[in-house]
């Protein structure tokens, strides 16, 4: 059931902004329709797992791009 994203700033824009991605490409991501994720953004209410899975994608790109970061420093000092 879709419950309200709880936050003050819409979860959907929030996550389209974080990854500089759209929400045509966001809808890739998470296997569903682009509709869907429009729909999500402007209610401001979606699934709780879709948010989880929105929370999760975020967090695995900041992971990402933190490991980058330490490979360049190391190969930067090595």
């Amino acid at each position: 059931m879709p419950q309200p994203a709880n936050s003050s700033i819409n979860v959907v824009k929030r996550a389209c902004a974080e990854l500089n991605i759209t929400q045509k490409r966001l809808a890739e991501i998470l296997e569903v329709p682009e509709g869907t994720v429009s729909s999500w953004a402007v209610r401001d209410e979606l699934p709780r797992l879709a948010k989880k899975a929105i929370e999760f994608y975020i967090q695995k790109q900041q992971s990402e791009r933190i490991v980058s970061q330490f490979r360049d420093l190391i190969a930067l000092v090595s």
